[in-house]
């Protein structure tokens, strides 16, 4: 993006109209090129209304995740420092991955607007229509053991919900292991997966999906029931590029903060936005258990009380709630 196209781009507001005489006074640009520009950004999928001089303004729910949009509020050391966008691809994750092993750095991210084949954890289909998400991958080198990668997911989580508390005063559920939640239903979800060397992290991919602006009712009826978005939680468009900024500057901090700390100081975090928390659910993996939840132990797994009461680790696996009279998938 020419860096005049961005300067307008920054001034225009939708909640009001911003006259063309004041664009071109603030900007030192001419009427023709502040026309010109408009045509561009038009060009580029932006939703801008009116003309010059009557005045313009940016459909609320018209923004891009382009790195010229997102990179200069954005307030990090590392993450995010490098932006790859595409307008579609088949997986965030895949294309990082093969970043990362030709030697891409820690914090450089892969966003797209659109994926053909994203994913979810156990190879589940991530939904995830172009204009209202967010959908990317970022690579991380955390010097650390295989086993303990399963920790950067519940890590990513927590950040979500600390960002979306910051910047909506919201606060979001987790559902272990790599889920977030408003209003009971799903809005996020993280992926990691990580490639090994010699015992140690050779490098993770953090992939990221959250539903922005996606309207539940868009997704098939399987769906619908179970997921939100966070437009819909608050009941307004929200600035995807404010929330992919958040996210990244309070993953930051946690993930630095965690590599030298551990998971430990995060945990009661954790365990209070838990919406698993007290519980009952049936566990499904090797093999099925059913359990109250006690909470996270120091390592990331899950605690549980089984049907005896005695207590269990849960390394991996698909939770469904219990209730009194039915179960119900949480995710």
């Amino acid at each position: 993006m020419e860096p005049y196209h961005l300067r307008v781009l920054r001034w225009l507001d939708p909640r009001r109209r911003v006259f063309g005489e004041e664009l071109s006074r603030r900007l030192g640009l001419n009427a023709s090129a502040v026309s010109k520009s408009m045509g561009w950004l038009r060009s580029q999928g932006y939703l801008i209304a009116g003309g010059y001089p009557g005045g313009y303004r940016r459909d609320p729910g018209s923004e891009f995740l382009y790195p010229g949009e997102v990179a200069p509020d954005l307030k990090t050391r590392v993450f995010g420092k490098r932006i790859n966008y595409f307008s579609e691809l088949d997986s965030t994750n895949a294309l990082a991955r093969e970043l990362a092993s030709a030697g891409a750095p820690e914090g450089e991210v892969v966003v797209a607007d659109s994926q053909n084949r994203g994913r979810g954890r156990l190879d589940r289909v991530w939904i995830s229509p172009p204009g209202v998400n967010i959908y990317f991958s970022l690579i991380l080198r955390p010097q650390m053991p295989m086993e303990r990668v399963a920790q950067i997911s519940l890590l990513a989580a927590l950040a979500l919900a600390r960002s979306c508390s910051r910047v909506w005063s919201i606060s979001p559920g987790l559902k272990w292991p790599n889920d977030v939640f408003l209003g009971g239903k799903k809005a996020a979800g993280i992926l990691s997966e990580a490639q090994g060397d010699g015992g140690g992290v050779r490098f993770v991919i953090c992939g990221v999906g959250i539903n922005v602006n996606l309207d539940p009712g868009d997704l098939p009826p399987e769906v619908r029931e179970r997921a939100t978005s966070v437009s819909a939680f608050l009941g307004h468009p929200v600035p995807r590029p404010q929330l992919f900024r958040a996210f990244l500057e309070d993953f930051e901090e946690i993930y630095y903060d965690f590599l030298i700390r551990g998971l430990s100081p995060f945990v009661p975090e954790w365990n209070r936005l838990s919406i698993l928390e007290g519980k009952r659910i049936r566990v499904s993996g090797e093999r099925e258990l059913e359990g109250v939840v006690v909470g996270l132990d120091p390592s990331g797994a899950l605690r549980l009380n089984d049907q005896e009461g005695k207590p269990r680790i849960i390394l991996a696996g698909d939770v469904s709630l219990i209730t009194a009279d039915k179960e119900g998938k949480c995710c």
